[in-house]
């Protein structure tokens, strides 16, 4: 039997809202964040999850822990599904970083900067921990709550197309996996589950 997957991203925070890069940082949903968790929680209410499972990050986590008051599951986090890591640059923007490091070698350092982890390793540890989800929850399915470059690394890896070509995640957003023998995308950055007001 096939087992489907619903990747989840986090709601929004105030470093999205002032397109501040997060990476490994804690940073707390803010106001719209806890309502679109709260949409996305109404909207999954009727779906039966076997198993949850989330980042460690705070943003992650509060997302998961809101959508589970409908379900009742122990939550495990698994840290493979974190947000791409930037080192000392989370927390800026890509003005600043621009700035930094010249308009000419801004696309170059976000793809290759040995300051950065890198693309491969993103896509290497979150496909296995959907692969390690997969396996636990077999024939059944699983809500995985992630990061948006996290998420599209996985699907860009599953795919097997640069993340580029991929749309951006919106706050919120459901994609949908199956594994059958191989993974399949069956649904991509869908905000069909959210109010129009808290679609970003």
């Amino acid at each position: 039997m096939p087992t489907d997957v619903l990747l989840l991203r986090h709601g929004q925070t105030d470093w999205n809202l002032t397109h501040r890069i997060q990476g490994s940082v804690d940073i707390a949903l803010n106001h719209r964040g806890l309502a679109q968790a709260g949409a996305a929680r109404d909207a999954l209410a009727g779906v039966r999850f076997d198993g949850i499972v989330s980042s460690p990050l705070e943003r992650a986590l509060v997302t998961a822990n809101l959508v589970n008051t409908a379900h009742g599951h122990e939550i495990t986090t698994d840290v493979r599904l974190a947000e791409r890591a930037h080192g000392r640059f989370e927390g800026w923007t890509v003005q600043e970083i621009t700035a930094e490091v010249g308009a000419d070698q801004v696309d170059d350092f976000f793809q290759h900067s040995a300051e950065l982890e890198s693309w491969d390793d993103v896509t290497q540890r979150v496909v296995a921990s959907l692969d390690a989800v997969a396996l636990d929850f077999a024939g059944g399915t699983a809500l995985v709550v992630s990061h948006g470059g996290a998420i599209k690394a996985a699907i860009a890896g599953i795919q097997r197309v640069h993340h580029r070509t991929l749309p951006s995640l919106f706050n919120c957003s459901l994609t949908r996996l199956r594994y059958d023998g191989a993974w399949s995308v069956v649904d991509y950055n869908n905000v069909e589950h959210l109010p129009d007001e808290l679609r970003s």
